[in-house]
């Protein structure tokens, strides 16, 4: 499994292939997602691009910051990893 740093301009953009269900190898590709985003720089910008398939809902509290109220309630597996991934990495989902 490999994941891609790429700058391009300000913000680092990584290229991670596509995931779309909780396996094995999904827990890893999220576990080197953080360990790639641990290497980034704190005062840049970060864009993490994929699809992840992933319903995170809309409890604003539970996203702690890092999504809004609005949208579907529904929250998945993978929406439950990525959002444990962005609220130890800073990062939100727009």
């Amino acid at each position: 499994m490999h994941v891609e740093v790429e700058v391009v301009g300000p913000s680092p953009v990584f290229d991670t292939g596509i995931w779309t269900k909780l396996s094995a190898l999904y827990l890893k590709f999220v576990e080197e997602i953080s360990c790639a985003l641990q290497r980034v720089k704190t005062n840049e910008s970060t864009i993490l691009l994929e699809d992840f398939n992933a319903h995170v809902g809309n409890d604003a509290g539970v996203g702690k910051g890092v999504i809004g109220r609005y949208g579907d309630a529904d929250v998945n597996d993978n929406g439950r990893l990525l959002l444990q991934l962005c609220c130890s990495n800073a990062l939100c989902i727009i």
